[in-house]
């Protein structure tokens, strides 16, 4: 995990704007997203015009979520304060995709063995945005709230929580398999390998 985290601050730092390399980290990675996705499968294809970054299998029910990701240095907004055309692009392709996935449910399921219930759609661009962005975009997202923009600070802070949240938990055992261990004679190392 750590080695994930490090790689995607010194992509951010060193200034990448390959696409390609952020879709390879978080394929390795979809704990980056938070602790909602076990899997994140690329440019899976589910028609000639609908081909997402990534479909995200949701740990929770075995459901989709489709992931998006756009360069983390495009200009998301113009110098009056509006949406770019980068920007205004890459939310109307997650809402397409965001129909496609309700309308073609059935379609997706027997053909192409994805299940789509509830979709929701990460939109993964920008960086470092002001304030102001940031409540642009969340007024944006509450006119439509299956699709989430996350920046790429956003998606490091994210991911280095929970790293954290994992680092800490190695530092503790369940009770009872403390105990458990000790009455085996094993001991706490071993109850915490279990």
């Amino acid at each position: 995990m750590k080695e994930s985290l490090d790689r995607l601050g010194t992509l951010l730092d060193d200034g990448c704007d390959d696409e390609a390399r952020y879709q390879e980290l978080l394929a390795s990675a979809p704990w980056m997203l938070g602790n909602s996705y076990s899997l994140l499968a690329r440019h899976q294809k589910m028609d000639d015009s609908n081909i997402p970054d990534f479909t995200a299998l949701r740990a929770y029910d075995e459901c989709h979520d489709v992931v998006e990701l756009k360069q983390p240095f495009l200009k998301l907004f113009r110098a009056d304060g509006s949406f770019s055309a980068t920007f205004s692009d890459a939310w109307n392709q997650a809402e397409r995709y965001l129909d496609f996935c309700q309308r073609q449910r059935t379609y997706l399921l027997e053909q192409k063995k994805l299940r789509f219930e509830n979709p929701r759609c990460i939109l993964l661009i920008g960086q470092n945005l002001t304030a102001e962005q940031s409540d642009a975009i969340r007024a944006k997202e509450s006119l439509n709230r299956l699709i989430t923009v996350m920046s790429y600070d956003q998606l490091l802070r994210n991911a280095r929580h929970v790293f954290d949240l994992v680092y800490a938990a190695e530092d503790r055992s369940y009770p009872g398999n403390k105990i458990q261990g000790e009455q085996n004679g094993a001991g706490n190392g071993a109850a915490r390998r279990a």
